[in-house]
């Protein structure tokens, strides 16, 4: 029992150690992602076709495509909320290798080395936020000032308006902004990462 007791109170710290923040909303949606049945690449291929069936069939239920037939913008907005989202995924894979690869160069122990792990592919709480309210005020702005480029019309329904201008234009632009955040995070921990470096030997690859 006091074993037990003592291990009870000492997690909480070690999760601070590796934990030093809080997940944001991008990394709770890929690990909702990740726990999916089925490869993770098979999803995003379904997400897009998915959102490209329900962008053109929103043209039809307005009137203004032909029923059936599919226009190559309405084809293309969703592609960059899915490329995001899935390079965002990839990058945090390939990350986690890459670390793994290093690991051997640096002088680090088991905690600063979960650490690490956790702060390549964890976007802090706050930062995700900013980046959302970003996306969202620039989607926003965007199908204010272009609204046929995405098929807002006067005669468009409520439902096109909602999804042309939350899912598509601010949501895109929010994984398109946190893509951006992510990348130069990413490359700047990298630089860290690779100071860390201090058993390296030139003739041993």
């Amino acid at each position: 029992m006091a074993v037990e007791a003592i291990v009870e109170q000492s997690t909480p710290d070690v999760q601070h150690l590796t934990q030093p923040y809080p997940p944001s909303w991008m990394d709770h949606l890929i690990a909702l992602i990740e726990r999916l049945p089925g490869p993770a690449w098979l999803f995003y291929v379904l997400l897009l076709l998915a959102l490209i069936l329900v962008n053109n069939a929103l043209q039809w239920w307005d009137g203004t495509l032909p029923l059936g037939t599919f226009h190559r913008v309405r084809i293309t907005d969703p592609f960059y909320l899915v490329y995001s989202l899935a390079l965002i995924h990839y990058l945090n894979s390939v990350a986690l290798r890459a670390l793994e690869d290093f690991r051997p160069a640096m002088e680090i122990d088991e905690l600063a080395y979960a650490r690490l792990r956790y702060e390549l592919t964890t976007i802090p709480a706050r930062g995700g936020l900013v980046t959302l309210g970003i996306g969202a005020i620039l989607g926003i702005l965007i199908v204010s000032a272009t609204p046929a480029d995405f098929g807002v019309f006067a005669w468009s329904s409520v439902v096109t308006l909602i999804f042309e201008g939350v899912v598509i234009a601010s949501f895109g632009a929010a994984t398109l902004v946190t893509l951006l955040y992510h990348t130069i995070r990413q490359l700047h921990l990298v630089s860290q990462i690779h100071r860390r470096a201090t058993h390296i030997d030139l003739f041993q690859l």
